[in-house]
C-alpha cells in the first residue's frame, strides 16, 4: 500500500451507482481508471480555447449582452429559468457552438426535465446508502422517472452530435463536440456514448450550480440595497463604461468578494 501516491485518494464513489450515473458518468463519479482521459481531453479543448487567459471571455460576454437585452425586454419573469438558459447557453456555445433563444420552448422543455431528474436524484442516492429503500415501490418509480428524462436530455446532445457528425470536417473549430470527433476518427458507439457522458456532466456541473449562484447575489442584493449603491460606484469607476475582464478583478474587491 503506497499512501504516498496521490492515486491511492483520486478515486470517486462509484458504488454509489445511481448517483454516478445520473449526474456525471463523465468526470466527477467516473473510476479513476476511466475519468483522467476525459479530463485531459477537456483541459486541453479549453487551452485551446484560452483557459487561464481571456479566451473564453468574448463568448461569456456576448451571451451576458443578450441577456441584458432580453431582461430589458420584460417586466416580469422567472428569474431561475432565465438565469439557467444564460449559463446553458454558455456551455451550449462550448460543446456545440449552439445556443438556445430566451423564448425557445425547446429549452424549456430541457430546463424542467433537468430540474427535476435533479431533485429525484437526491433521493435516490440514499437509496444507494440504504440499498432496503430499493424495495419500496415509490422508489422503483422515482428511479424509473430519473432515467426517463436523463434520457430525453442526452437525445437532445445527441441530436447536436449528430448534426456535427454529417457535417464533420477538418476545419478548426474548438467546440467540445468537434474537438472530440476531430480527435476520435473512428467514432463507435462506445465513443458517442462517453461524448454523452462528458455532455451530461458538463452541464449538470456548470449550468444549474452557476444558476444558483448568480441568483443567490441578485436576491442578496436586493435584500441590501446599499451594497447595491458601493457595488455600482465600484465598477462604474474602474470600468468606466467598457465590458469587464478577468485581469479587473484585482480591482474590483466588493465585486470579487
Amino acid at each position: 500500500l503506497n499512501l504516498g501516491s496521490s492515486n491511492m485518494f483520486n478515486n470517486r464513489p462509484v458504488w454509489l451507482k445511481t448517483m454516478c450515473k445520473s449526474l456525471d458518468p463523465g468526470i466527477a463519479f467516473n473510476s479513476v481508471d476511466d475519468y483522467l482521459e476525459n479530463r485531459r481531453f477537456l483541459v486541453n479543448n479549453l487551452k485551446k480555447r484560452g483557459m487561464g487567459k481571456s479566451g473564453l471571455e468574448p463568448l461569456v460576454l456576448h451571451e451576458a449582452e443578450q441577456l441584458i437585452t432580453y431582461l430589458s425586454s420584460k417586466q416580469a419573469l422567472d428569474p431561475a429559468r432565465v438565469l439557467g438558459n444564460y449559463t446553458s447557453n454558455n456551455f451550449m456555445l462550448m460543446c456545440f457552438g449552439k445556443r438556445w433563444d430566451y423564448e425557445d420552448p425547446e429549452y424549456d422543455t430541457f430546463h424542467k426535465s433537468v430540474m427535476r431528474y435533479l431533485e429525484i436524484s437526491v433521493i435516490l442516492t440514499i437509496g444507494d446508502m440504504v440499498p432496503l429503500l430499493w424495495y419500496f415501490p415509490q422508489m422503483k418509480r422515482l428511479y424509473d422517472e430519473c432515467f426517463e428524462l436523463i434520457g430525453g436530455i442526452r437525445n437532445f446532445y445527441e441530436k447536436y452530435i449528430d448534426e456535427k457528425l454529417t457535417t464533420r470536417d477538418d476545419s478548426d473549430e474548438v467546440d467540445i463536440i468537434s474537438d472530440y470527433l476531430r480527435i476520435h476518427k473512428n467514432f463507435d458507439d462506445t465513443e458517442r456514448e462517453n461524448l454523452l457522458n462528458i455532455c451530461q456532466g458538463l452541464f449538470v456541473a456548470g449550468t444549474d450550480t452557476t444558476a444558483a449562484t448568480l441568483g443567490f447575489a441578485i436576491i442578496h442584493l436586493i435584500h441590501h440595497p446599499e451594497i447595491q449603491e458601493e457595488l455600482f460606484d465600484e465598477l462604474d469607476g474602474v470600468l468606466q463604461g467598457r465590458d469587464p475582464s478577468m485581469s479587473d478583478t484585482q480591482s474590483l474587491p466588493l465585486m470579487e468578494g
